[in-house]
């Protein structure tokens, strides 16, 4: 699973920040037909993306599956199974939905995977458990919420036909200046946040070992679930941030980006305070006494995602104002420091050297994108 989130986040585009970055000016002038050439073009790219991503995966896995063991059988599923994920363009329906604020229709499509992972999984359970069936059922899940994205796409927000055809789209792509620079941007925050996720835990595994690497992958899930409803509040913030950057009122951009940073600090401290006092519990109540010493790793790993939680409105600051280079650079930074710290530390320390290598790199960020935003702040006023 973690090689395939890797690349679905390397191969597979993230387009709803482009449509809604380069959508709403459209919007806002009541010219459907434009936007719907912003949205068919970033659907075309992320098809694209998810195109290249099966290809990839197909060699990928093969290499996987050969360095830890697995069965034939099961490297041909867990192949299909990331193909298919690869293949569910759901970022271009949820770029399109937020434009015309149907926040409540995307939050319904996302549900649609843990509710389809819970009831194949009991399902599972009932016929008899075996590994391959639940990462179809995982696929299957995958699939299901796809289907309900476009399907709200097409009830509730559909895009104007006029602007599907190939000369619209291309007609207005020479009209609009950035497009390329903020995509690539975008994707490679988004790849590089998936890289801390995902890459360290495949090289905890390829280094230090399977086992440990299953430890660090829970302690790194029940940290990151804790602050997953972070999610629902910087999504939407994105979209408000750039209708109202647009629309020119700066001094409103200001107050929501303040309010949102107030927020977003006391949600983070009060995570910090959450896992120090009931992270044991937690992962003795989820996973078993056996599985306790995972606790400091917890720790550590709930730290760094609270300090991503303080400054969840950071990066939509930057993008919406039209510089994503910036959290480009400031998340490459900090990728930097995670990698240093493996390279120097994982084969002499272990896991617990993986987990202060991410915390590392989590301040790093924190700080610089707090120093660039209150830059940008500033500028503004």
């Amino acid at each position: 699973m973690a090689t395939t989130r890797l690349m679905a986040a390397f191969l597979r585009f993230e387009t709803w920040q482009t449509i809604v970055k380069f959508g709403v000016p459209h919007l806002l002038n009541k010219d459907r037909e434009k936007f719907a050439s912003v949205a068919m073009r970033c659907l075309r790219l992320e098809i694209m993306g998810g195109l290249l991503a099966s290809v990839a995966i197909y060699f990928i896995m093969q290499a996987v599956g050969a360095k830890f063991e697995w069965a034939p059988n099961l490297i041909s599923v867990a192949t299909i199974m990331a193909i298919a994920i690869m293949l569910c363009p759901r970022s271009s329906a949820r770029g399109i939905l937020r434009v015309h604020d149907r926040f409540r229709d995307g939050a319904l499509a996302d549900s649609m995977i843990p509710i389809g992972r819970m009831i194949g999984a009991l399902t599972v359970l009932a016929i008899g458990p075996k590994l391959e069936y639940f990462l179809i059922v995982w696929a299957l899940a995958e699939i299901l919420s796809t289907i309900v994205y476009w399907t709200m796409v097409k009830r509730n927000a559909p895009l104007d036909r006029a602007g599907m055809s190939r000369q619209k789209i291309a007609s207005l792509a020479e009209e609009t200046s950035g497009f390329w620079n903020f995509f690539f941007n975008t994707n490679l925050v988004n790849f590089v946040a998936s890289m801390r996720e995902h890459l360290v835990v495949i090289i905890v595994g390829f280094f230090v070992g399977a086992a440990p690497a299953g430890l660090f992958r829970l302690a790194n899930q029940l940290a990151n679930s804790l602050v997953r409803l972070s999610d629902i509040f910087a999504r939407p913030l994105f979209t408000e941030l750039s209708r109202i950057y647009e629309g020119g009122d700066r001094p409103e951009f200001i107050r929501l980006f303040l309010r949102s940073l107030r927020m977003s600090t006391v949600s983070g401290i009060g995570v910090i305070i959450l896992l120090v006092l009931l992270g044991k519990f937690i992962l003795v109540l989820m996973a078993g006494e056996e599985f306790a010493g995972a606790y400091p790793l917890l720790v550590l790993l709930g730290a760094a995602t609270a300090a991503g939680l303080i400054g969840l409105g950071l990066d939509p600051l930057l993008q919406a104002a039209g510089r994503p280079h910036i959290s480009t650079a400031i998340r490459l930074v900090a990728l930097a420091v995670t990698m240093t710290g493996l390279a120097l530390y994982l084969t002499k320390y272990g896991v617990m050297a993986a987990a202060a290598s991410v915390f590392g790199g989590a301040i790093v960020t924190i700080i610089l994108s707090l120093t660039f935003g209150i830059r940008l702040i500033r500028g503004m006023r």
